[in-house]
């Protein structure tokens, strides 16, 4: 989120549960909170049920539905549906294509619909701490004028 002319996209802080996991099924609820860094952005929230689907010791894929929420005036909102395909490759490292569609209300620019594309790879550090790093392109609609990449560190408590 951000980056509308910045190179730096604002952070982001996420905290999720799992509320079912299974040997096949994974459920949860996911809420984060954008923190306005960039010129000219605001707040912003996004709420999400995340589902992850364990085909094999060596397959995952992630899905779900999140409603971003951004408040400028007037607010945007969103629909984003992720699906991220994870291959475990070794015991810590895990690589992956990413995909995912958007259908977002900008207030009074009208409404857009994006298919995103990008690929991911993460790295478990420790038991609870992962590494992760991504490469996105936002909206393909239009080739790939706009690209970006991002990094994050996953601390997993109690386990």
């Amino acid at each position: 989120y951000g980056t509308g002319g910045d190179t730096v996209a604002n952070p982001e802080l996420r905290i999720r549960w799992v509320a079912y996991s299974g040997s096949i099924a994974e459920v949860g609820l996911d809420g984060r909170v954008y923190l306005p860094i960039e010129d000219g952005t605001r707040f912003g929230l996004m709420f999400g049920v995340p589902l992850a689907f364990h085909l094999s010791d060596f397959v995952r894929i992630d899905t779900g539905v999140y409603l971003p929420t951004l408040f400028y005036d007037p607010t945007q909102l969103a629909i984003s549906i992720p699906g991220y395909f994870w291959f475990q490759v070794s015991e810590k490292l895990w690589l992956g294509p990413q995909a995912a569609v958007r259908f977002a209300s900008l207030g009074n620019d009208g409404h857009h619909n994006d298919l995103l594309l990008g690929f991911g790879m993460g790295y478990q550090v420790m038991q609870a701490i992962d590494l992760k790093w991504w490469a996105l392109a936002p909206n393909i609609d239009n080739g790939l004028h706009q690209w970006g990449v991002g990094f994050g560190a996953q601390f997993r408590i109690g386990e």
